[in-house]
């Protein structure tokens, strides 16, 4: 903690207090779920890819590629996996190098609109495995009077440089362990 003090869950750990140094989330529009000391196994199918932390203190990875319809726009990036950041961000530069592919326009602060029924195959790259996001989590709504142009859920900010934080559009398409206790995170896929 910025205070120099144990999270709670560090607490819990140091204290035997759960099975496991590992918590877990699944997050939906409902049904969403923190499980603490272990994972859900019925929240989940098949293997965890498990990325060692690169920074111990905000879950900080380094990630493979980002890619849209296909094409790789970004590779070998640092990411904070991050439940407590809605949108996915990254540097203004590198994201509108993403939105340039698809021809999306950009409204302002970094954020794009492009037409909801054209939303593009995203795809996170983490531990050799690519992840896709849905057309459901990357659409972050409607934007205008039409109601046909929608707003992308991925999104620039200044001075990120190489760093991006996948929070929650990226985080509702995987099951995602933070295992403490052997400094990774792992994701699966949705059960």
């Amino acid at each position: 903690s910025e205070y120099g003090a144990n999270s709670v869950f560090q607490t819990l750990v140091s204290q035997g207090a759960v099975p496991e140094p590992v918590f877990a989330f699944k997050l939906a529009s409902s049904g969403s779920e923190l499980y603490v000391g272990g994972v859900n196994s019925a929240l989940y199918r098949g293997p965890f890819t498990y990325v060692p932390l690169t920074q111990q203190g905000y879950w900080q990875v380094t990630g493979d590629a980002i890619g849209i319809d296909g094409k790789e726009i970004v590779n070998a990036f640092s990411a904070i996996v991050d439940t407590g950041t809605t949108l996915i961000l990254g540097d203004t530069s590198y994201v509108s190098q993403l939105y340039a592919v698809i021809n999306a326009t950009e409204v302002g602060g970094g954020v794009y609109s492009l037409p909801c029924d054209a939303m593009p195959n995203v795809t996170i790259t983490l531990g050799g495995k690519s992840f896709a996001l849905s057309a459901e989590t990357l659409n972050f709504g409607t934007y205008g009077s039409s109601g046909n142009t929608c707003l992308g859920g991925i999104a620039g900010s200044d001075g990120l440089g190489d760093l991006w934080i996948l929070g929650d559009v990226f985080l509702r398409n995987v099951y995602t362990a933070f295992d403490v206790g052997n400094s990774r995170v792992g994701f699966a896929d949705l059960a």
